[in-house]
Parts: structure tokens; C-alpha cells; sequence
């Protein structure tokens, strides 16, 4: 290897030179594992255990997953004739062409740091068959307006689902594909808890399973905060008016004072309102409320 150092510079002075470099190098590596790829997480599909009908193309099963990006997909054994599994997607999808037992398929994601495994169930048959046991990842859920929801995805077995319908219409900003069944999109209104009944068809029957959706108003900070009276002189035995707070910004769902008020006082924990009937005589002092 040619020396990057002047012949000139004595041998000690290019021994350190090169022991620098060599801990940059060290250095510049152990900084790059943070970008080290990450192994896929979490890899399952859309429909987890499957009966298909010999002649008629199935709906294109799709898989999701975490972690890190995948580079490939492979399946074993291999799947019913006619049927094929994508290996840049991992979608599983064609047109049965032959009977199959039942079976359970391994399919494996995989990058370069590792691997993630989902199991499918696949069975062909000759006649269709009814879709089954529909779920969704979210079954009892509460969205804020303005915020986007994570799509929520079904999942079912039995004979693959041709279309989605759901009753009754999901909260303005909401929507379901009524191919893939995802639920998707911004709440821009408040709704109280409801229950929705999602329905999955196809040419041999139907499934359903119920939500419960609620959107709820963003919640915004308190903005300023005090007392009709703040500054109280109070008299031993006698009850007092009570003192009440007043607000801006969002509204206060709890209250704290410190430090503790006067024997027989007390704050409203809820409504911050102070009542009650001093039992003890006690100085000027100043008490901080937080809402």
C-alpha cells in the first residue's frame, strides 16, 4: 500500500499518523451502525386462514408488517396451484386451479439484519365457501378532530371478502374501502360513542363484527386561571362563600393547591371551587392553585 505520508516525516511521526487514522476509521464505523438496517417485526396478513374456489381468482392477500424494510419474500411449502406469492410485495394472489387440503404456509420477510414469519392457512375447494370470523386490529376506539387515525385493517378467515359496507356512515372525515375494508382517514367532528356494524360479503354469504367509534373535541391547554376573591379574610366558625374559579383555554379536568389550606377548608379536586368553615385562627399566607 503507498504511504500517504511525506518520506521525510520521521518513523515515529508516521506510526502516530497512521494509529490516528486508523481510530478515525474505528470511529466513522461506530457511528454508522446507528444506520445499521433494522430486521422486519410484526409481518401478518389480511386474511390469516383462507378457503378458496377452484376457477374463481382470489382477493390479493396482502401482508403488513414493522421494523425494517423488507427486501424479499418467500413462502414453504409451496402454495395450491394457480396461486402465487409476489416476492418484492409479498402478496399472495391468482386463480385456484386445482383442490387443496388444508395447510398452514410459512411465509418469511427478509432484509439483510433478519427475518419475520407469518403462518396462513389455505384451503381450495371446489364450491365457495362463506367468509368468517371478521375482526379488526381497533375494535373499541376513540379519535381526536384534526388528527389522522392510524388505518384500522381487518382481518378474517373462511372464504375471502369481495365487498365491505358498514352501518351506519362512519363520523365526517371517515371512510371504509369497501375493497380492503380498511377504515381510514381525519375526524373533522366530534361524535358521541357509537357502535357500527361492518359487513363482509361474498357470492356465498356474509359476516359482520361492530365497532364502537368516538371522535372527541382536540384538547387545548388551560390558558389563565383565578378566584373571585383572591385575596380572603375569613372568620373561625363561620362558613364561607364559596370561592369559585374562573378560566380560559381548555377546560380544567383537575385541580391542586399547595400548600394545604387552612383547617376546615378545602378545594374542590373536580371544580376547584374552595369551601368550608375555618376551625383555627392562622396568618396571611398565599396558596398556588393549579389546574
Amino acid at each position: 500500500m503507498r504511504s500517504r505520508y511525506p518520506a521525510s516525516l520521521p518513523a515515529s511521526h508516521r506510526t502516530f499518523f497512521l494509529m490516528l487514522a486508523l481510530l478515525f476509521t474505528c470511529l466513522l464505523s461506530a457511528c454508522n451502525d446507528d444506520d445499521a438496517p433494522q430486521p422486519p417485526a410484526g409481518l401478518t396478513y389480511g386474511m390469516t386462514s383462507a378457503i378458496y374456489q377452484v376457477g374463481t381468482a382470489i382477493v390479493a392477500n396482502r401482508p403488513t408488517a414493522s421494523g425494517g424494510a423488507i427486501d424479499r419474500y418467500a413462502v414453504s411449502p409451496a402454495l395450491p396451484a394457480g396461486l402465487s406469492l409476489d416476492a418484492a410485495t409479498g402478496v399472495i394472489s391468482g386463480t385456484p386451479t386445482a383442490a387443496s387440503a388444508s395447510t398452514v404456509y410459512t411465509v418469511m420477510a427478509q432484509n439483510a439484519a433478519g427475518t419475520a414469519t407469518a403462518r396462513v392457512q389455505i384451503e381450495v375447494r371446489g364450491a365457495a365457501a362463506a367468509p368468517a370470523a371478521l375482526t379488526y386490529r381497533e375494535t373499541t376506539v376513540t379519535y381526536t378532530v384534526g388528527a389522522a387515525i392510524p388505518a384500522n385493517a381487518p382481518t378474517s378467515s373462511g372464504g375471502p371478502i369481495t365487498t365491505y359496507a358498514i352501518a351506519p356512515a362512519l363520523p365526517a372525515g371517515l371512510t371504509l374501502d369497501a375493497q380492503t375494508g380498511i377504515i381510514s382517514g381525519t375526524p373533522t367532528a366530534a361524535a358521541p360513542a357509537t357502535t357500527y356494524t361492518v359487513t363482509g360479503t361474498n357470492v356465498a354469504g356474509t359476516v359482520t363484527v361492530t365497532l364502537r367509534i368516538t371522535v372527541q373535541l382536540a384538547v387545548a391547554a388551560p390558558a389563565s386561571l383565578s378566584y373571585a376573591t383572591a385575596n380572603a379574610l375569613y372568620v373561625t366558625t363561620e362558613p364561607i362563600t364559596p370561592n369559585t374559579p374562573v378560566s380560559t383555554g381548555g377546560p380544567i379536568a383537575s385541580f391542586t393547591v399547595s400548600p394545604a389550606l387552612p383547617a376546615g377548608l378545602s378545594l374542590n379536586a373536580n371544580t376547584g371551587a374552595i369551601t368550608g368553615t375555618p376551625a383555627a385562627r392562622q396568618p396571611s399566607a398565599t396558596y398556588t392553585i393549579v389546574g
